[in-house]
């Protein structure tokens, strides 16, 4: 079981987004940027590939340190 938790991808989702929403996305992300689609599809491949074979019940935040910066409730 995997699960991936991307963050702020750029994405023709986000095509035509307001620039302040983009601000504020690119603000509370700590590497300071949107993410890739190359970078978020790296991890799916890796996920499915033999590098992963031993790697198990895991869930990866692919969002650039966001959820590192949430608190704990």
């Amino acid at each position: 079981l995997f699960r991936s938790h991307p963050g702020f991808i750029d994405t023709p989702m986000m095509n035509g987004a307001p620039p302040e929403a983009v601000g504020a996305m690119v603000s509370t992300t700590p590497q300071g940027r949107i993410g890739t689609p190359e970078e978020a599809g790296a991890v799916a491949a890796f996920l499915l590939s033999d590098d992963a074979s031993h790697v198990t019940a895991q869930e990866l935040a692919v969002d650039g340190g966001i959820l590192g910066t949430l608190a704990i409730r």
